[in-house]
């Protein structure tokens, strides 16, 4: 790999490590202030929701504008071939993002999935954790040649459990919108959506199995 490319690669990498780790830490921190039973109202008004309050544009900003960024950078940088990522589940995974980045936080800023503690937070946490982990494995790949055992089977494992938590949880967000948009065309852009996300997620989900069984085989 071209000296140029590896050091955008690992710069890009460094970065969009850095926005997730911020909202993974937001997440933890809304955690700890919502669930504490020793909080008092004005902390939990204060601190609850931190990236989640709704101040006229619309809520979840930070989120929003990372996964855009992220998404994009990630298409692009597989349409020219920078990496050897599938194209296809780089779109599926970004259109499944985007309904509710866009779909929800953007375009329904009232909707209650916005200000579910344990359900957006969740989100959260499956979406920051997973680009967190494989975010991690791809600097040590562009670092070294021998990439420690424990690396590859927390980046081939860790989807096991934060895929179906981003499922139920992203299922839940655009359930919890439909009363919100009851009686526009946008209703029945919500309800397809939600009938793609089974399919979308048997898709990803096996892609990741068939490439754990070959990456965990290569270091028999």
């Amino acid at each position: 790999m071209p000296k140029f490319t590896s050091v955008y690669l690992g710069l890009y990498t460094i970065i969009s490590t850095g926005l997730w780790a911020i909202i993974l830490i937001n997440a933890i921190s809304d955690y700890w202030t919502g669930l504490n039973p020793n909080a008092s109202v004005e902390e939990r008004l204060s601190n609850i929701y931190l990236s989640h309050r709704y101040t006229g544009e619309y809520p979840h900003r930070f989120l929003v504008l990372t996964q855009l960024f992220n998404s994009v950078v990630e298409i692009l940088n597989a349409s020219v071939g920078l990496v050897n990522s599938s194209f296809a589940t780089l779109i599926l995974q970004a259109s499944a993002r985007s309904v509710i980045t866009l779909g929800i936080c953007y375009k329904v800023p009232q909707s209650p999935a916005n200000y579910n503690l344990l359900v957006f937070n969740s989100i959260k946490l499956a979406w920051s954790l997973s680009e967190i982990i494989r975010n991690g494995f791809y600097l040590f790949k562009l670092s070294t040649n021998r990439i420690p055992q424990p690396v590859i089977w927390l980046r081939y494992s860790a989807f096991i459990v934060l895929y179906p938590l981003g499922l139920v949880c992203e299922s839940l967000s655009m359930y919890s919108t439909l009363d919100s948009v009851k009686g526009s065309r946008y209703y029945y852009f919500v309800i397809l959506s939600l009938t793609q996300y089974i399919p979308g997620f048997l898709i990803l989900f096996s892609h990741m199995l068939k490439q754990r069984k070959k990456a965990l085989r290569r270091t028999v």
